[in-house]
């Protein structure tokens, strides 16, 4: 019997949205960081963050890139699913499910921001530097 030559495919849910998940947690630099920034950039696409099902307990990995920071949760559970659900229904939120392209590809030095991050999380190379940009280039390429 031969081994599979079949590849897995990750796929990440990259989840644009106004507010950011777990606002009550972020630092005074993270908010200070939103307050100068969120004014610039358009409103529904104020932050960029992935998630995923995880494989080893009921519930979800989230990727939360913050002000020169990434966090990376363990959800347990539906709850945060269903808050997500639940943004997007309200127009809080876009998402999207993305296969991660796992090509070796050059990725210049950028800042960490939330779009860069996600950009180097799920192997997409782009001149999109804010979330509704990523949103537009991930929407045309599905």
């Amino acid at each position: 019997m031969e081994p599979s030559t079949k590849r897995h495919e990750e796929k990440w849910l990259v989840v644009f949205c106004d507010p950011p998940p777990f606002e009550d947690t972020a630092s005074k630099r993270e908010k200070l960081y939103r307050r100068v920034l969120f004014p610039l950039l358009k409103r529904h696409f104020r932050h960029v963050f992935v998630m995923r099902k995880a494989q080893n307990f009921k519930g979800y990995i989230v990727v939360q890139p913050e002000y020169l920071s990434m966090r990376v949760i363990e959800e347990p559970g539906l709850e945060f699913a269903n808050r997500v659900v639940q943004m997007e229904q309200t127009g809080q939120a876009k998402v999207l499910s993305v296969v991660v392209d796992e090509r070796e590809m050059q990725i210049p030095f950028w800042p960490m921001t939330c779009v860069s991050m996600v950009k180097r999380l799920i192997g997409k190379s782009s001149i999109a530097f804010t979330p509704y940009q990523l949103y537009r280039h991930l929407s045309a390429t599905d």
